[in-house]
């Protein structure tokens, strides 16, 4: 047996051996504190029910899409330095075109390509892609503004 491998036999020998003393110090405690604490979970709980008891011909599929159709705050899939534009701004894209190396993306009727200033408006388009176009507002703000329509 190499060096090497000795060394890797005995790493994984003291590694089993710490695992099992840690498994026999936590067998004798009551709760372990890694679990997410009971009362969350209940009182979370306790809040659905009380929704779907407010009106019983909803179930719980029907309070589940309710609150799906509901404000849902920023995307958690977003750098914090990302804004999706919504659907009250007046920007749309509505097409891409790639012809060789040339990229245009088709934006309210109109041509860009990346590097490109929109309307003097401080927005310049920084990448496109076929299902969205990544447009950088005055620099620093980076916004996302996805196809319509999509793929």
């Amino acid at each position: 047996m190499s060096k090497r491998e000795k060394i890797l036999v005995v790493a994984s020998v003291v590694a089993f051996i710490w695992g099992g003393m840690m498994v026999m110090d936590n067998m004798g405690k009551k709760q372990n504190k890694m679990l997410t604490p009971k009362e969350d979970v209940t009182q979370f709980i306790l809040k659905i029910n009380d929704a779907i008891a407010e009106d019983p011909s909803k179930g719980l599929g029907a309070f589940t899409l309710s609150r799906a159709r509901g404000p849902w705050g920023k995307s958690p899939f977003l750098a914090s330095n990302t804004l999706n534009f919504g659907p009250n701004d007046d920007l749309r894209y509505h097409g891409y075109v790639r012809s060789g190396n040339l990229i245009y993306a088709l934006i309210n009727n109109r041509e860009y390509s990346p590097g490109e200033d929109i309307d003097g408006r401080g927005l310049r388009v920084k990448t496109i892609s076929p299902d969205r176009v990544v447009i950088v507002e005055n620099g620093k703000k980076k916004r996302i503004l996805p196809l319509e329509g999509g793929l």
